[in-house]
């Protein structure tokens, strides 16, 4: 891949740029005989901890080869923050830059039923990619919303042989081919680009009860759609599309491709080879299994030879399922050092990897590593620090008076 400094500057150089390309790269980018205008693929995962992948757990014992080559090769972000640490007001803030309540959503997520959060009108990271010549496509989870062709009042009656309204294309992308809510949301059916690729022949869903990783909620579902297939298809779309785009990406005609993942959040289907693959659990087998496609992903980038031309970003909405993380469901190995993340709670919980805590833990660890010796200073020693007392601040003092001296104007 590109020098990640090199690429980074390029892409936040577009990024933030309402007018036209410039006419001559950023000197560092030119020195590099770099393309100015670099590919850029943006893979999110869902639900994926901190703590389960190497790069950011050197004690973690799920294998994630190919995430820890790409880690190796670039850079490696642990100070950041969350005011959720759920998937819709994530991929909102993602899309739009935006604090995650500026909409109608004012808690919780979207269902797969909902109707389309963004307006066409809110600029989005898709919008100012393509205003610079990206070629912009979306595969994956979208959790965004958007207008199904309902037949009466109510939100599930829908035709599903009618176009999808008010989707991904809205928002800046050429094209897209999506799931709208998290792949437990029915109804279970690929939308490519407006169109309902398969209505639904059947009505399915497994209960929480029978299988706890692997449940998802009843509802219709097309006959193209296969729960534990939805992954590898993602990802071979992605690849397709890397494929399609590397000649004109050769040529100058950059892309931007987000790939939303549904996994590793629930439900949690890993497939042979890698079921049972990890010796620890469901949810490390599908760990496995993302960073597998993931290599298939990098593999298809350097066969189409743009490589040296293309900035790849790996993240994570939040942190793992809780039910990942209940006590009893996970052998004594994993949860020890899979787990470090969700040992308290998982997702939509404050203490979710997707919040302060997990990355102070990460960063006291990498300073750690770097730091001299004598020169290491004790992170972890220390008592917490206890926030004022209302007494030292005298805010109980101040609010007592007024409501002392209010009284006294009522009595007079």
């Amino acid at each position: 891949m590109l020098r990640l400094h090199t690429v980074t500057r390029a892409f936040l150089a577009l990024a933030l740029s309402a007018g036209p390309a410039p006419a001559s790269p950023p000197q560092d980018a030119a020195s590099s005989g770099s393309n100015s205008r670099p590919n850029v693929v943006l893979v999110m995962a869902d639900d994926l901890g901190i703590g389960d992948v190497s790069p950011t757990n050197p004690a973690c014992k799920i294998p994630t080869p190919h995430l820890a080559k790409l880690a190796a090769e670039g850079m490696t972000f642990l100070d950041a923050h969350s005011t959720s640490a759920v998937c819709t007001p994530t991929r909102y803030a993602l899309m739009t830059g935006r604090y995650n309540w500026r909409s109608r959503l004012e808690k919780g997520v979207l269902g797969g039923w909902s109707d389309h959060l963004i307006p066409a009108d809110r600029p989005t990271v898709a919008h100012m990619m393509r205003a610079q010549g990206y070629a912009t496509a979306m595969v994956g989870k979208w959790h965004l919303g958007w207008d199904w062709a309902r037949n009466g009042e109510t939100q599930k009656d829908v035709d599903f042989t009618k176009p999808v309204l008010n989707g991904p294309d809205i928002n800046g992308f050429d094209r897209y081919f999506a799931h709208n809510g998290s792949l437990d949301m029915p109804p279970y059916v690929w939308v490519d680009t407006g169109g309902v690729t398969a209505v639904p022949d059947r009505v399915e869903g497994v209960a929480r009860k029978d299988d706890r990783y692997g449940w998802y909620r009843k509802g219709p579902i097309g006959s193209d759609f296969h729960i534990d297939e939805v992954l590898p298809l993602l990802f071979g779309k992605a690849v397709s599309y890397v494929e399609e785009r590397a000649e004109a990406a050769q040529g100058g005609d950059p892309f931007f491709l987000y790939l939303a993942l549904p996994a590793p959040h629930t439900p949690i289907v890993p497939v042979p080879p890698f079921k049972d693959a990890s010796g620890l659990n469901s949810y490390a087998d599908f760990v496995m299994q993302v960073d597998h496609h993931m290599g298939e992903l990098l593999a298809a980038i350097e066969a189409g030879g743009i490589e040296g031309e293309t900035l790849v970003v790996f993240t994570s909405d939040n942190g793992c399922s809780s039910c990942c993380a209940t006590p009893g469901t996970i052998p004594a190995p994993a949860s020890a050092a899979t787990r470090p993340t969700s040992t308290r709670a998982g997702t939509a919980s404050r203490s979710s990897s997707a919040g302060r805590a997990a990355f102070r833990r990460a960063r006291r660890r990498a300073r750690s590593r770097a730091s001299p010796t004598s020169t290491r200073r004790c992170t972890t020693s220390r008592a917490p620090r206890r926030p004022p007392s209302a007494a030292r601040t005298g805010i109980a003092g101040s609010r007592s008076s007024k409501a002392r001296r209010r009284a006294a104007a009522r009595r007079s």
